[in-house]
């Protein structure tokens, strides 16, 4: 390598980390109707409703997008150019309790976590992860942090091996880079991209890659000749505004490699959930009562731990004969984080789905509507949290039926057969 290609000491010196992690999970929406349907595997799939309507390609698997079909496309068009597609209407609850899954495991690192979109994510790994759960062995100081791109690779294996989710993963010192480097690690790989070299890595990349560019700009930067992100970055700013209007300036700032957009990690999830198959269909009311507190109490456990309070709480169960999904859902006057409100909100909830659905296969509870503060605290709390925690973790080892309420044991509910939850 030649010196002028060398980066300097003093460029190294100044060059910020590379610890912004961005995950793009591949066929999100597909998998998750995966997941619901096994046999749409290695099936071309689209979803965004039936090829007689009116309206377009949601999203479509691999096999749909190697015959020509597109995110927008229109639903009749996806049609002719895939007629052996399965057409499927889609379903938001699903995709979102699955992102609440995915959102909650990469939370345990304790970094900074910020969504992009449901199937797009930022991670801030500056400070790496203290979670001993993240691949760090027993020889290794608890206070030690595990490095930047170990976290990216325990997290992109647990949400394969864990989840069912196939994830890239980018990382860089600037989110830009950062989306980009995942984009080219697709479907699975992961590309770490060293600091100060990022001008250089975007150089020679399409001009297409940069994220967020506005309809049509890609069109009119390769008219006019800008075909790499190189050719962008060496654009005066007069040029790049008659290209690319207000957000010229942004977008010359992400070819330079200059993005100093920081991960917001303030922002609350948009929701929690946990879903619980029963070891056998059921109409019996103290069971399905009993895995509903369990659930319950979960997720109000996880909202004190995210500091965050739930005021939308929704309940879902699948039985019937046909098998079918029935959900009602409430919002509350007040958000709130404690167990008696919520697990009250749910129990009321499962009173109305049992008209609907007598005998019950799973059951699975939502807390939505989430913020982090403006909710009312209970001025005396039912149990010390560290006694609610260590209650948890007995059930989490031995399953949800290892304490139960007591009168659930009065009426006689069987033990556990095999572990749930």
């Amino acid at each position: 390598m030649s010196n002028d290609a060398k980066m300097s000491a003093a460029q190294m010196s100044a060059a910020k980390s590379a610890n912004i992690c961005h995950f793009d999970l591949i066929d999100f929406l597909v998998t998750v109707e995966r997941m619901q349907n096994p046999a749409l595997r290695d099936r071309p799939v689209i979803i965004g409703g039936q090829p007689t309507g009116w309206g377009r390609v949601v999203a479509a698997s691999m096999e749909a997008v190697m015959r020509g079909v597109r995110p927008g496309l229109s639903l009749a068009i996806a049609a002719s150019r895939c007629p052996d597609a399965v057409f499927v209407d889609g379903a938001f609850d699903r995709y979102l309790d699955a992102s609440a899954a995915i959102d909650e495991l990469v939370r345990d690192a304790g970094v900074p976590v910020e969504w992009a979109s449901i199937d797009s994510v930022f991670l801030d790994l500056s400070a790496g992860s203290h979670n001993q759960s993240l691949g760090q062995s027993s020889g290794q100081s608890k206070a030690r942090a595990v490095p930047a791109r170990q976290v990216a690779e325990y997290l992109q294996q647990a949400l394969r091996e864990r989840l069912g989710f196939d994830a890239s993963c980018g990382i860089a010192s600037t989110k830009a880079a950062a989306q980009i480097a995942s984009r080219l690690a697709q479907p699975t790989g992961l590309l770490y991209v060293l600091p100060g070299y990022e001008r250089r890595f975007l150089a020679a990349l399409d001009v297409d890659l940069l994220p967020e560019l506005p309809p049509g700009a890609s069109d009119r930067l390769k008219h006019a000749g800008v075909l790499t992100i190189g050719h962008l970055a060496r654009l005066d700013q007069p040029a790049a505004e008659l290209l690319l209007g207000r957000r010229a300036v942004e977008f010359l700032r992400y070819a330079r490699g200059e993005d100093e957009r920081s991960v917001d990690g303030t922002a609350p999830p948009r929701s929690v959930a946990r879903d619980l198959t029963l070891p056998e269909a059921t109409q019996d009311p103290l069971q399905l009562e009993s895995a509903l507190q369990y659930l319950t109490e979960t997720l109000a456990g996880r909202l004190r731990r995210l500091s965050c309070f739930a005021q939308t709480v929704t309940v879902r169960v699948r039985g019937g004969e046909p098998e079918r999904t029935y959900a009602r859902a409430t919002t509350l006057r007040e958000a709130t984080a404690t167990d008696a409100d919520l697990v009250t909100a749910s129990r009321a909830l499962l009173h109305l789905l049992r008209r609907q659905c007598r005998v019950i296969g799973s059951v699975t509870v939502v807390l939505s509507n989430l913020q982090r503060s403006g909710a009312q605290m209970p001025l005396f709390p039912l149990a010390p949290p560290a006694t609610r925690d260590r209650w948890m973790n007995v059930r989490t080892r031995s399953g949800f039926r290892a304490l139960v309420d007591g009168r659930f044991l009065e009426h006689g509910v069987p033990p556990q057969r095999r572990r749930a939850g």
